[in-house]
């Protein structure tokens, strides 16, 4: 458990779930850090979520399924519920992530949180009522 202004060490915040299919997550060293969840599409409720430090990269085996990927930014951590405080920015990737398996091996995913002018990753920022 972290207390509520400690920063937590990069990883997932619960481990409350059985997960099968690898995914990895990288970002950047910008001074931001990261609070990033899976959900359903169409829902805020995270069946996965995870802090990122700053540059830091994580790696985790999430369930099947396929979700909307949701993160929030900032530099200084309140909690999961109040995430940065008043300066966090919230952005939904443009994209859904599918975690599969097809019998023989599960097919995870790899997202880099990083501005790429080439990447493949695109973004709009919401609003936190739907984070």
């Amino acid at each position: 458990m972290t207390l509520a202004g400690s920063l937590p060490e990069s990883g997932p915040l619960e481990n409350i779930y059985d997960g099968q299919a690898p995914f990895r997550i990288k970002t950047t060293n910008a001074g931001e850090h990261y609070y990033v969840k899976l959900t359903h599409p169409g829902s805020t409720v995270p069946v996965v979520h995870f802090f990122i430090r700053s540059g830091g990269t994580i790696e985790a085996d999430v369930p099947l399924g396929t979700y909307e990927l949701k993160y929030a930014t900032g530099k200084d951590w309140s909690d999961a519920e109040s995430h940065f405080g008043p300066r966090t920015n919230y952005w939904k990737s443009g994209k859904r992530v599918t975690f599969s398996f097809d019998g023989n091996q599960y097919a995870g995913n790899e997202v880099q949180l990083i501005m790429q002018r080439t990447g493949n990753l695109s973004r709009t920022k919401i609003q936190k009522k739907q984070f």
